[in-house]
Parts: C-alpha cells; structure tokens; sequence
C-alpha cells in the first residue's frame, strides 16, 4: 500500500489510518463482537471510543485517557453517531494543532443527557479566528442534534470542548 505524506490540517491522519486494525480479521473479530453488545441492547459508544483513542494514542504518542462507565445505557443514534465524530474531530485537532502532551475524554450519562468533554494541555487558540473546517462541523452536529457544543480556549490551560445531546 502506497500512502502518500499529507500536508496542512490532513498531516497525521495517514498514519492513524494504518494503526486502525493489523489486519482484516482483527477488524471482523472487532465488528463482531460490538453487534453482540448492540443485540444485548448496550450502547457500544464507549467501545468504539476505546478503539478510537488507542488507535490515535499510538499513532500521536500523546497521553489519552478515558473517563467513562464501562457501559452506557442505550443511546439514540443520533445521539451516539454526534458525540463519536464530534470527539474524533475534536482529538484530531488536538494531534494537529495543540502540541499537547495529555488529553483526557470524559463521558457522563445523567438525566437524560449525554455529557462528552475533551480537554488537552496543548498551547490553546482564539476559538472565534479559527477558519477550518472542523470546529464548524462539531458545532452543526451538535445542534442537529439538538445539543450544544462549547469550546473553551487559552494559552495558559490548552482547549475543552464539551458536548451535550440528549440521550
């Protein structure tokens, strides 16, 4: 397989792209067993979201970790489809942008509302210049969904974005 070296925002995500499964059977093997959670009435956000963030931690060799109940209960899709893009959008821009050498993801399931946080240690940014593409697409989500997405930035703290949607 050829893969070509990305440049500007892209950069890094050839390389997270390779890391995502060893080969097509560990892909099945993982496939198969999210439908048996999905048939058990589980939500496999939490899952999916460990796949992810071991897949980017290798990749990047930034600190990720995961602050979530080992199960949730069953999510809308809406609900489960906006918060796995919005914190696979939000850990890319953490990986191309912040120089940080932490992130942590934080999921809380209560009254009815799913509650997702990513907060990292890198240099911060001005959310309102921001130009790209990304920040954008996390907020439309979110209000699809009718939820909100806020972003929280500053040299001295790094970034936080946080997303709540209705379960």
């Amino acid at each position: 397989m050829v893969v070509q070296r990305q440049r500007g925002p892209w950069r890094g995500f050839d390389t997270i792209h390779r890391a995502s499964f060893a080969t097509a059977a560990d892909a099945v093997d993982h496939l198969e067993g999210l439908r048996h959670r999905i048939e058990a009435g589980e939500s496999i956000l939490v899952p999916a979201l460990q796949i992810l963030l071991t897949d980017i931690r290798k990749a990047s060799g930034i600190n990720i970790t995961l602050d979530a109940p080992p199960t949730l209960p069953e999510l809308s899709m809406i609900a489960a489809s906006t918060a796995y893009r919005v914190v696979a959008e939000a850990l890319a821009n953490v990986v191309r942008h912040s120089g940080a050498v932490t992130c942590r993801v934080r999921i809380v399931h209560t009254d009815g509302m799913l509650r997702i946080e990513v907060v990292d240690n890198g240099r911060g940014f001005e959310p309102a210049a921001a130009t790209g593409m990304g920040l954008r697409s996390m907020s439309e989500r979110a209000t699809l969904a009718n939820g909100t997405m806020l972003v929280d930035s500053s040299s001295a703290s790094g970034t936080r974005v946080a997303l709540e949607v209705p379960a």
